[in-house]
């Protein structure tokens, strides 16, 4: 059907255009990290790059959801319910992810965009591109990056001795994420509640003690001068999924 000399499509046709493209293009980005999927979640266009990041063939991710099964700590209906929001709100979410890739630990920001049909407007599916993290927010790479601090990686070793659950707090500290935000990850990785305050009493009554600082600016800077943000503690060795808020300007 043609329309103003514009070629309107039905849905299917449209989502399999959009996948035909990337297939086309994958060649000159191989390092996009991509899939789309279905309105049901279930894989129909995975990059080789992807395939490769979490070892499996393109052909075993087709037609599957690609989440691993449920473990202990993780549950894949978390991502489903997360498609869901992209799917009704119509809108991009951005995801913090950490769990084994390649066969290791890496922190990736996963963004997920809603496939919208312009002659329908009709959500058709999900387009998903990973993006790897550094351990530094941005406001520490910039601060690397002008060496407004001294950092030397080999003192991370510095003779101070950590628990599983400051190493935790101090790698989502370093992520930037709020006391609040920590709680909630802090929550998921152990599942059972994990609160604010306790976050709260972690820094004041243990790391500021620990690394002999009265802030959480200091604290901040001291670990950067340590090293922290160039590691990640083997505690993580799990997936978790953190919502992330867009930055706006002023």
């Amino acid at each position: 059907m043609l329309l103003h000399g514009f070629i309107i499509m039905n849905d299917n046709d449209f989502l399999n255009k959009i996948i035909n493209s990337f297939k086309q293009i994958e060649d000159g980005l191989p390092n996009l990290i991509t899939i789309i999927k279905g309105l049901d979640s279930k894989i129909l266009y995975a990059s080789n790059i992807y395939a490769i990041m979490v070892g499996k063939s393109i052909n075993e991710l087709l037609g599957t959801t690609g989440l691993p099964p449920k473990t202990g700590k993780y549950d894949p209906k978390l991502s489903i319910e997360e498609d869901n929001q992209v799917i009704t709100q119509r809108c991009r979410h951005e995801f913090l992810k950490i769990g084994t890739f390649c066969n290791k630990i890496q922190p990736l920001i996963v963004l997920k965009d809603p496939i919208i049909n312009p002659a329908t407007q009709n959500v058709t599916g999900i387009f998903y591109i990973w993006k790897k993290l550094s351990m530094s927010s941005f406001g520490q790479e910039i601060i690397t990056s002008f060496n407004v601090t001294g950092t030397d990686q080999t003192r991370i070793t510095h003779g101070i001795k950590l628990s599983k659950r400051e190493k935790q707090v101090i790698f989502l500290f370093l992520t930037n994420l709020s006391s609040q935000e920590i709680a909630k990850a802090l929550s998921l990785m152990d599942n059972k509640t994990i609160t604010k305050s306790t976050v709260d009493g972690l820094f004041t009554e243990q790391l500021f003690v620990k690394f002999e600082v009265h802030s959480r600016v200091a604290l901040r800077e001291k670990l950067i001068s340590l090293g922290f943000d160039r590691v990640i503690p083997k505690e993580l060795l799990i997936s978790i999924s953190i919502p992330l808020h867009e930055m706006s300007t002023y």
